[in-house]
Order: C-alpha cells, then structure tokens, then sequence
C-alpha cells in the first residue's frame, strides 16, 4: 500500500483526477494531417479545482481591486520542449512518443478552442483566467490537438508528458 499527497497554500485543492491527466487525441488520418499547420480535432482538457475558498493570503495585495481575495489564476507548463521547428507561443509542444509520427506535435489551446496557449511564459505576473469565487469548484478548461510542424504527418506514434502549475493572484 502507498500513499501520498501534499499540503499546499492555495485557495483551491486539485481534483485527485486532474493531477495526472490522461488525454486521448485518438486516430488521425494521414490525409488530415498532410502538409504543415493542419490539425487535428480539439480535444477538452479539463483541471478540476475544488475546496475552494477566496480569502487573500496574509500579506497578499487584492488582486481583485475590491475585496482582496483572489480571483485569477494562472497555469504554466514549465520545461515543455517544443517540436522541432515548432514554436512554444502557439502552444507546440514536442512529439516525445516512442515510434513517432514525423513533423507531428501536439498543441494546446485556451478554453476558447482558437487561441493556442504561449507555452514560453513560465513566470507569470497577472493570472489569465478569473475564476468564479461564489464556488467551492473551479475547472480551468483547456484543448488539446495534433498539429503538422514543417510538413506532413509520416505514421506513427504521437505522446508528451508535461506538468502544469497554478498561481494565484
């Protein structure tokens, strides 16, 4: 029997689900896949926050310009490596699977859908998404796709592993 966890000095707690996140961008046709910039279908990538509670931390400014609370977050994902030829602003991460598919990497988007994450911030100064303080639970929404990077798709197998960390503000 193992066991684990942490105590950490957050206004929120991770869902145990969402500390390791397993993400399916499951078959994608060559053909879908066959010159540079193409893409494949979005997939939701979901971080569940619960416990929450939005009281500012001793010492703390408001960053919320009324109350003091927290009100924002931001999510970094330090020591991603982007894909040869790739670029970590439009959100690229490297195609690190065993076997793997030429000139494809995987890219992450904002909740939006549209806009890729920049993977290059890891120091953030402001958080980028407002969470909803009335909540004890939060989710931080996400998309994730394959993506051609300097041509087309080859066969093969397409994987990253990344970590994630939030700050508040």
């Amino acid at each position: 029997m193992t066991f684990s966890g942490s105590v950490i000095d957050a206004p929120c707690s991770i869902v145990p689900d969402s500390q390791n996140i397993k993400v399916d961008l499951g078959q994608v046709s060559m053909k879908s896949l066959s010159a540079a910039d193409k893409y494949s279908s979005s997939v939701p990538v979901t971080i569940s926050l619960t416990g929450c509670s939005f009281e500012a931390a001793p010492g703390t400014p408001p960053t919320d310009g009324t109350t003091g609370n927290y009100s924002k977050v931001a999510v970094t994902f330090p020591g991603v490596m982007p894909p040869p030829g790739g670029d970590l602003t439009k959100g690229e991460i490297a195609n690190t699977a065993n076997s793997p598919a030429a000139n494809v990497a995987i890219q992450l988007l904002k909740g939006d859908g549209v806009n890729p994450v920049d993977l290059s911030k890891t120091t953030p100064t402001t958080g980028d998404i407002t969470l909803d303080t009335s909540s004890a639970t939060n989710k931080l929404n996400f998309f994730a796709r394959m993506i051609t990077v300097g041509g087309a798709a080859s066969q093969g197998a397409v994987g990253a592993t990344v970590t994630y960390k939030l700050k508040y503000f």
